[in-house]
């Protein structure tokens, strides 16, 4: 009795052996190029440090899929776009802090926007735009209105206190008007300055400052 032929069977069989192979080697690399590219474009979306998003890819290429098991359980929670609008949003909720109150730079009190002059004080802390009418900062250049230089300061009406005597309104230049000491003495030096005591604001008078 012969035994049949068994050479054709044993080739179709190793073909097809082989055959799987191939087609389960390329299924294989194509998984593992496709999760070290899905690593790679994730962690961009998570973390702008290149340093993180070479190890991941790295941890990924060499430990297959316990790395990428691994990678999804260390890799930032939030992407950058998520973290973004996180923030959008939490700083449109977020209450408007108030503007801090202007105030005076002599004696510390509170002074509105249009004021010109303090009135716990007498200091001038704005002056007219000599050109628009608007009040500027006395440390301002230009009139950020209409753009004129500051130039010459236009004189400021103040009540003045003067040593015990009815207030009396001077047209005072900014560069005339000086802070007193709420209390002082005084002696006479023959220039017509007399003993005295006066609380509030003392200005140096000159010839061109002319009661009103």
């Amino acid at each position: 009795m012969t035994l049949p032929n068994l050479d054709p069977i044993i080739r179709m069989l190793v073909f097809g052996v082989s055959l799987l192979a191939a087609i389960s080697g390329a299924l294989l690399l194509a998984t593992w190029f496709s999760l070290v590219i899905w690593t790679f474009h994730d962690i961009r979306t998570r973390s702008n440090d290149v340093f993180a998003q070479l190890m991941a890819a790295l941890l990924v290429a060499v430990l297959f899929v316990p790395g990428a098991l691994l990678y999804t359980l260390l890799r930032p929670a939030e992407t950058l776009g998520a973290v973004r609008e996180r923030r959008l949003l939490e700083d449109a909720l977020r209450p408007e802090e108030p503007e801090p109150e202007p105030m005076c730079p002599a004696c510390k009190q509170p002074v509105q926007q249009r004021w010109m002059v303090c009135p716990h004080c007498g200091y001038q802390v704005r002056t007219p735009c000599l050109q628009c009418g608007e009040l500027m900062e006395v440390d301002w250049l230009t009139c950020a209105y209409c753009g004129q230089l500051a130039g010459e300061r236009q004189p400021a009406v103040v009540m003045l206190p003067i040593a015990g005597h009815v207030p009396l309104a001077y047209t005072l230049p900014i560069d005339r008007v000086a802070l007193a000491t709420p209390h002082g003495n005084g002696n006479g030096n023959g220039n017509g300055n007399g003993n005295g005591n006066g609380n509030g604001i003392i200005a140096r008078r000159d010839e061109s400052q002319t009661p009103i």
